[in-house]
C-alpha cells in the first residue's frame, strides 16, 4: 500500500520481495521522499534476515537483548542494504558503509541518496531521500512516567508549557529525535537545547538554541498507538 502526502511516499510492506517491485529509485530521482513502514509482528519468516547483512551488522545485532529489537534491526538493515546493492551494483560486503563526523552511518553512492532508520516495539520505519534526513517512531507507552522525562530532559520553555498528556509528550519527543538525527549529531546533541516553538496538527516547528535555526518536523501515525516524526534538512 502506498500513501502519498505532499512530498512523502509512505509505503507499507509485508513481504521482503515487495521491496524490489516498488519504484523507489524513480521516486528518489523525482526528488520525492520514500518512507517504508513495516509491522514486524506480521512479517515473521517473510524476510531473509541474514542474507543481506554484513558480517559486522550480524555481530552488532547480537548486542540487542530483546528479541524484537534484534529482529527489527535485521529487517531494517537488510532492506537498506538490499536497495543500495541494487542501485550501486555490488554484493553486501562490498557496500561502501561509512560514518559521518558524529558517527551517523551512511552508504557512499553516486546518487547521494541518504537514509535513516527507526524502530519501536513492532514498528519499523526507514526513510530514503536526496537530503539529510532524520526519522523517529515511538510506541505510545501509557504506563511511562513522562513527567519525569520532561523534568530531566526537556527545555525550560517546554517545562513551562506543562505537557498535559502522553500524546503531546510523544509528539514533542519524536520531533526532537527526528531533528537531532537529521543533523547527524545523535548522542552529541543535548535534547534540552531544542524546543517546540510552534505546533500544528501535522507539523511541529523546532528551535535550536545552539545553532540558532528553526526546522519543521512532520508528525505522522504509522500504526495505531505509534507516533512518528520526520525532519528533512533542505
Amino acid at each position: 500500500m502506498v500513501k502519498k502526502i505532499g512530498n512523502f511516499n509512505f509505503i507499507y510492506v509485508k513481504d521482503f520481495y515487495e521491496i524490489s517491485s516498488i519504484k523507489i529509485f524513480h521516486k528518489l530521482i523525482k526528488k520525492e521522499n520514500v518512507i517504508i513502514i513495516i509491522n514486524s509482528n506480521e512479517t515473521k519468516n517473510k524476510f531473509p534476515i541474514y542474507k543481506y547483512l554484513t558480517y559486522d551488522e550480524t555481530k552488532k545485532s547480537k548486542k540487542y537483548i530483546r528479541k524484537e529489537d534484534r529482529y527489527n534491526f535485521h529487517i531494517s538493515h537488510s532492506i537498506v542494504n538490499f536497495l543500495f546493492m541494487q542501485w550501486i551494483g555490488c554484493e553486501v560486503e562490498e557496500l561502501p558503509l561509512k560514518k559521518g563526523i558524529f558517527f551517523k552511518p551512511y552508504i557512499d553512492n553516486d546518487y547521494q541518496y541518504k537514509y535513516n532508520i527507526t524502530h519501536s516495539k513492532h514498528c519499523i520505519a526507514i526513510i530514503f531521500s536526496n537530503l539529510e534526513v532524520g526519522i523517529d517512531v515511538e510506541y505510545i507507552n501509557r504506563d511511562i512516567e513522562h513527567e519525569v522525562i520532561i523534568k530531566g530532559c526537556f527545555h525550560k520553555k517546554e517545562k513551562e508549557r506543562q505537557l498535559l498528556n502522553k500524546i503531546e509528550f510523544y509528539r514533542t519527543w519524536v520531533a526532537k529525535e527526528a531533528y537531532i538525527k537529521s543533523i547527524g549529531k545523535g548522542l552529541y546533541k543535548a535534547i534540552d537545547t531544542i524546543y517546540v516553538e510552534k505546533e500544528l496538527e501535522n507539523y511541529i516547528q523546532m528551535y535550536d538554541e545552539e545553532e540558532k535555526v528553526r526546522q519543521c518536523v512532520y508528525i505522522f501515525e504509522p500504526f495505531k498507538n505509534y507516533i512518528g516524526g520526520i525532519c528533512i534538512n533542505e
